[in-house]
């Protein structure tokens, strides 16, 4: 553990000094830790230097291959002295360059303590240094956890190509296109359904070219939603719907709305929050980027009265028949803006005390931070999918008037570098 906290508690990066390298110098490095883009931070004459596919105490030989003004990045030549965190990676398709996952190759308790690292740093950095930051919570079983994706599909003459993208490339890395591949974080429902797509494409020399795209989404009862093409839908069978069912709450998600991708990881977040709802009676609660209305529903019981706010129609569509499927009473749905209808809400239901929200990546504008602050709410629980944005809007939050009472990690994405953290705040 304790060489484990040398590699990763490192000084912030130093930008100061100006990359003297040139693109195809080769350098021998040492990998202090890994950054949240799932990279490798290596300084040579304190130069930062990223690099993929590295673990934190490898020794390693790179190439630069790009330069910028204040750091390079390089690619993974070979390995001289392997770090002590390295597995062998349990597919196939990763060590042919699949872009799935970026951390296959890591044992999965130095993800967890890496992924708790990350979180720590960002708030030191942002001078949010007494922020409890309570211990990750991990999986029991790490593999087979996605419920949903997305896969390229490419058949020709010669090759029957079923799979997903290189990593930051436009190459596809096959996975299923043999009807036997397997990829080790997708559902169980979802490998059997792709698998056939490949031996179907094998079996009818059907063409499909270029590429297309095809998702899915797998239920908890095993069932896929799916935009098959027309000539499979009798073939391969598929729902319109994925169900799921969390808390005793049914749900049915329309393949393009966005939900929770970790069926199992989604018990605990739910749990998380639960437990910051039951401090506090709750008169109004107010469920921002609501999507198809599962916070909205499965905490509907601790509020007299319930806000959705989605600016998604069919999401609003899904949460009003989930709403009805079961038989929650008290929510209202809103279809707009999460910036205009939050601000239009508070001005004529000045009760609001409590919010969840959970934003897209790119977190909450500057405007919609305001009307939070300037509002009469007194308890804001913010559900991230990235710890930067995150850290970035509880600064603003704070300085509005709002205290940062606990950050919880939950790893929602193992074997890739994204983090998914739920903030508690509470009025000064």
């Amino acid at each position: 553990m304790l060489l484990f906290r040398q590699f990763i508690f490192q000084t912030p990066y130093n930008y100061e000094s100006k990359i003297m390298l040139n693109r195809n110098d080769t350098l021998e490095l040492t990998i202090e830790k890994l950054t949240y883009t799932g990279d490798g931070l290596a300084r040579h004459d304190n130069q930062v230097i990223f690099v993929p596919q590295t673990a934190p105490g490898d020794r390693v030989e790179v190439e630069i291959t790009e330069l910028k003004k204040r750091f390079a990045r390089a690619q993974l030549r070979r390995i001289i002295k392997p770090s002590p965190y390295r597995i062998e990676p349990p597919c196939d398709a990763f060590q042919r360059g699949c872009g799935g996952c970026q951390w296959l190759y890591l044992d999965y308790d130095a993800q967890l303590q890496i992924k708790h690292a990350i979180v720590q740093e960002a708030l030191i950095q942002h001078h949010l240094t007494n922020v409890p930051v309570k211990p990750i919570l991990g999986m029991d079983d790490p593999f087979h956890y996605r419920n949903k994706g997305t896969v390229m599909v490419h058949a020709t003459s010669e090759e029957i190509t079923v799979g997903f993208y290189e990593h930051r490339s436009n190459t596809i890395v096959d996975v299923f296109g043999s009807g036997t591949g397997e990829c080790p974080v997708q559902a169980t429902a979802n490998n059997t359904m792709l698998q056939e797509i490949g031996r179907r494409l094998r079996t009818e020399h059907r063409i499909i070219s270029p590429p297309q795209r095809l998702a899915f989404r797998a239920g908890t009862d095993g069932k896929i939603s799916a935009n098959l093409p027309p000539q499979w839908k009798n073939k391969i069978q598929t729902t319109k719907h994925a169900r799921f069912e969390f808390r005793g709450y049914q749900f049915r998600v329309f393949g393009a709305s966005f939900f929770q991708i970790n069926t199992n990881q989604t018990e605990k977040l739910l749990q998380v929050i639960d437990g910051y709802l039951s401090h506090h009676p709750i008169r109004q609660l107010v469920d921002l980027f609501c999507g198809v209305g599962l916070f909205a529903i499965c905490f509907a019981g601790h509020a007299e009265q319930v806000w959705g706010i989605e600016s998604s129609r069919a999401a609003i569509k899904d949460a009003q028949k989930n709403q009805h499927l079961n038989q929650t009473s008290n929510i209202n749905w809103i279809l707009g803006r999460a910036e205009r209808e939050l601000f239009n809400l508070w001005q004529k239901e000045p009760a609001l005390d409590t919010l969840i929200l959970d934003p897209p990546r790119e977190g909450c504008d500057k405007r919609l931070i305001g009307d939070i602050t300037q509002s009469n709410l007194q308890r804001v629980v913010y559900v991230s999918c990235d710890p930067m944005t995150l850290i970035r809007d509880l600064k603003r939050l704070q300085t509005g008037g709002f205290q940062i009472v606990e950050l919880q990690p939950i790893d929602m994405f193992p074997h890739t570098y994204h983090i998914e953290c739920v903030a508690y705040l509470e009025r000064d």
